[in-house]
């Protein structure tokens, strides 16, 4: 579904159906809703669009919603937790089957360095010695579209996936510096240089403040979990950072390939939302200490479970 259908012409060659919409217009979410049987859901988690999308598949009556996300919490001081708690909270009340699908973070986030890398050799942040467990962005799209194809047995799950290890800084720095054949470093940050990084870097001060408060808790361990949902679901291994994989190319050594990218060039990753087939030094810690709820979800992933 897009406002403007010419610009996702790569995506209609393959065979995808391209369907002119706006997730601000639920008339046109409604069009684009008609013989849907199941819905992956992935945006910017703007409230509105993704309630008016999850209302939308109720009135289509739509077979399965994978609602794709990270971290979810009610109480927590990142806004876009709280935003994604209450989207998750409409979907499991809607009555709708589904599935939830909370990702650690994404090992394609390092594409947003490559200029930088490029051109100094070196990355910051304020994960500080932090370990995360890093999940590449192909893995979260074949379990989502594992899950709608063939949701019996999801049914009301939450997933966490990841990739199989946990990745600090220097560990990335040191795929890095493997991959590109000279030294890459990595310098933690604190919070307060993360957070004025990317307001420098265009983010409203909100935006910004939101990333860097999930990057100070990173430090502190906010992220450093793997599981097994990826090969479980998948039945082959996740995508590795440090050892080879199922595909030619190492995914943090594809990111860091990037590195190569000209000066002042950035790859971006976009989101959208997408219609399934239709009969298919350590960083300082953030001034607001974060509050997490009775149940520990706002860190520790759980395994998968049941909500209901």
């Amino acid at each position: 579904m897009a406002r403007h259908p010419e610009k996702a012409a790569d995506l209609a060659q393959p065979g995808v159906e391209v369907f002119r919409g706006d997730l601000d217009s639920p008339e046109s979410i409604d069009q684009a809703m008609r013989g849907v049987l199941r819905v992956i859901l992935v945006t910017q988690a703007v409230l509105s669009q993704e309630l008016s999308v999850i209302d939308s598949a109720e009135r289509a009556g739509v077979e399965h919603v994978v609602k794709i996300a990270q971290k979810a919490e009610a109480h927590s001081p990142i806004a876009r937790r709280r935003v994604q708690s209450e989207i998750e909270d409409a979907l499991v009340a809607s009555g709708l089957s589904y599935t939830l699908l909370r990702n650690n973070a994404y090992m394609q986030n390092f594409l947003m360095m490559a200029a930088g890398v490029a051109q100094t050799s070196s990355f910051r942040t304020a994960t500080g010695d932090g370990q995360i467990g890093y999940v590449d962005v192909r893995d979260v799209a074949a379990v989502a579209a594992e899950i709608a194809v063939f949701p019996a047995g999801h049914a009301g799950k939450t997933y966490w996936p990841t990739g199989p290890e946990s990745l600090s800084g220097n560990d990335v720095a040191e795929i890095f510096t493997k991959v590109l054949g000279r030294l890459i470093t990595f310098h933690p940050i604190s919070y307060e240089e993360q957070k004025q990084a990317m307001i420098d870097a265009g983010l409203p001060e909100p935006v910004a403040a939101d990333n860097a408060r999930a990057a100070a808790w990173q430090a502190d361990g906010d992220c450093d979990y793997v599981t097994d949902d990826v090969p479980q679901i998948l039945g082959r291994p996740a995508h590795s950072g440090s050892s080879p994989s199922t595909t030619p190319r190492r995914s943090h050594e594809a990111t860091a390939a990037t590195a190569l990218t000209p000066p002042g060039v950035v790859p971006a990753v976009a989101t959208s939302t997408a219609v399934a087939s239709r009969g298919n030094q350590p960083a300082e810690r953030p001034p607001d200490d974060h509050q997490q709820g009775n149940d520990g979800s706002d860190r520790a992933p759980p395994r998968a479970h049941d909500e209901g």
